[in-house]
């Protein structure tokens, strides 16, 4: 029904309008670990909360939208072939047929920034709840733990990752990985 004649009705079109395409932020071929971290600061997030997550990202799969390692899942996100969430993703990118497909760069960001809005968005309140790219003794909470190392790569790891490939993800490497892109951009 229309929603705007019956109050009740839900619209459940999908639209990638308010996101900003990956293809603003470079024309090149291949994106850099700081490209990527752009892509998600020009669609809202803060710098450290976007270099947490490219961290995360590139530690998984070194930002490899062809990765295909079965240790570590698909693309760069890693997720597992045989999960309902590599489902979602490629019923999403089969949406943007024939500009995007399954390995392909932005489309996968696009379907990370779309999880984190959506079914992931528990992993994005805790993300956004805390202020630091590794935590800090007697710092910001996340699950009422005050740990250092407690800080947005751990939130990510936690509530993003799948289940699956969250235990081959080292928290030290991708916190490095984050740091640096901060300090970088």
């Amino acid at each position: 029904e229309d929603p705007s004649v019956n109050p009740f009705a839900l619209d459940f079109k999908q639209t990638n309008s308010s996101m900003i395409s990956p293809r603003k932020v470079n024309n090149t071929k291949t994106m850099s670990r700081f490209d990527v971290a752009r892509f998600f600061i020009d669609n809202g997030l803060k710098v450290k909360a976007a270099s947490s997550i490219v961290g995360v990202l590139e530690d998984i799969s070194k930002l490899d939208p062809k990765n295909k390692d079965n240790d570590r899942g698909i693309g760069i996100a890693g997720w597992p072939l045989q999960s309902s969430r590599y489902k979602r993703f490629s019923a999403y990118v089969g949406r943007l047929h024939p500009s995007r497909n399954l390995k392909d760069m932005e489309g996968q960001l696009m379907y990370v920034m779309h999880e984190f809005q959506t079914s992931q968005s528990l992993a994005w309140s805790k993300l956004l709840r805390t202020n630091d790219i590794v935590g800090k003794l007697y710092g910001e909470k996340v699950d009422g733990i005050d740990e250092k190392g407690n800080g947005m790569v751990a939130a990510v790891i936690k509530y993003y990752v799948h289940p699956e490939i969250r235990g081959k993800v080292s928290q030290g490497n991708a916190e490095q990985i984050a740091e640096s892109i901060y300090f970088g951009l």
